[in-house]
């Protein structure tokens, strides 16, 4: 019996992707944390409880308004975390 031609070819191999030389720029601690951000940027005890202030934008001059957030409206382990510690220690009367 005769072969059929009708039989599909092998597949050919795929071309591997072109090489680039593209240099990856240098991070800066502003690119990690974008501007819409919910972390806080400050924090301020007033009549005993703690708030935070986020900066949020908006279409003014300034380019964003800051929101102050309570205690609550943060997770426990964000709140315990570094960067909050940190903010309550640079809010303290006695580091002023």
């Amino acid at each position: 019996m005769p072969a059929d031609s009708t039989e599909p070819a092998l597949p050919l191999p795929l071309p591997s992707p072109p090489q680039t030389s593209v240099v990856p720029y240098p991070v800066k601690d502003e690119d990690l944390q974008p501007e819409d951000s919910d972390l806080p940027f400050e924090a301020k005890l007033v009549n005993g409880k703690w708030l935070y202030g986020v900066r949020k934008p908006t279409h003014t001059k300034q380019g964003y308004v800051v929101r102050w957030y309570p205690e609550k409206h943060f997770l426990p382990l964000e709140l315990e975390s570094e960067h909050f510690e940190q903010l309550r220690r640079s809010a303290e009367p006695n580091n002023s």
